[in-house]
């Protein structure tokens, strides 16, 4: 490269080394793993291209994991359907390809729902017909989208914003909990409505990973006001003060059917508190 006159390449491409390990990324891009210091030496990992398979589990409260299905490529954010008869996951494929897949509990079958190898983020609406998903394209707009559980029909808008990510429907169905995954806040919009997105919290904790508890009174979110992420709790839709839940970081909560216990993510584990609503909110 002529980097200090044009800019332009004035030189061929010469092979330099062989083996470096590569991993599977996001949109189809295959990640490669090394680097150039200012010197001109090169560091890399060695070996060759990861293969990886996964697995489905099942854990009780003991903690006793037993294994639902297993198969090729990483599987992450699995989410069971309202009737507890499915599992949505997105699958990352070895090419680079990401998609929302279907595992139907009582025949034993993974079917795959979404077929633009740049889907994922899967969440089922109440009623189990539909999920909401973000999709795209590498050279295009990222968005979030309805699809059939079915495997009908055809995708339908909901919001155009490379940054939003569907995380919590509220539990008539109606309205969809979304965040935006690079300068925080949470928004909420409603599919049947032409009404632009609405804000609902957004401050310079960048609040992120909205949780609904199921009656619909309590919302669970991450924020990172003391420079670290952290799990709150606020009353919903009127908000009161703020909670907070995990003690050493967290992340992703969730709530149990109940609403009695909020699942979180905390360096690596998943842990579990008891919630109390009332006469006040406790937790713990």
């Amino acid at each position: 490269f002529a980097l200090a006159e044009s800019g332009r390449v004035v030189g061929s491409a010469a092979s330099v080394l062989q083996g470096v390990h590569t991993s599977p990324g996001l949109g189809g891009v295959v990640l490669t793993h090394f680097d150039v210091s200012d010197t001109g030496t090169l560091a890399y990992v060695p070996g060759a291209t990861t293969e990886r398979s996964d697995e489905l589990l099942w854990v009780d409260h003991a903690g006793t994991e037993s294994v639902i299905t297993r198969g090729a490529g990483t599987w992450v954010h699995p989410r069971l359907s309202p009737d507890g008869q499915r599992i949505s996951l997105d699958i990352h494929l070895p090419n680079g390809m990401r998609d929302v897949y279907i595992y139907e509990i009582p025949r034993g079958q993974i079917r795959q729902l979404t077929r633009t190898g740049f889907t994922w983020e899967s969440e089922w609406r109440p009623d189990g017909k539909r999920i909401a998903t973000m999709s795209g394209a590498p050279a295009g707009q990222w968005s979030l989208f309805l699809v059939h559980t079915d495997f009908s029909g055809t995708p339908e808008l909901l919001v155009r914003s490379s940054h939003a990510v569907p995380v919590s429907w509220f539990p008539d169905g109606r309205t969809l909990l979304f965040y935006d995954l690079v300068e925080g806040g949470i928004w909420k919009v409603s599919p049947a409505s032409d009404e632009e997105p609405e804000l609902v919290i957004r401050t310079e904790a960048r609040e992120r990973f909205p949780s609904l508890s199921p009656d619909g009174k309590w919302i669970a979110y991450v924020a990172d006001e003391s420079g670290r992420r952290e799990v709150f709790v606020q009353s919903f839709p009127a908000l009161g003060p703020k909670h907070r839940i995990s003690i050493d970081g967290g992340g992703e909560p969730l709530w149990s059917p109940d609403g009695r216990r909020l699942f979180f993510r905390e360096r690596g584990q998943m842990l579990v508190v008891d919630v109390d609503t009332e006469p006040a909110f406790s937790a713990g």
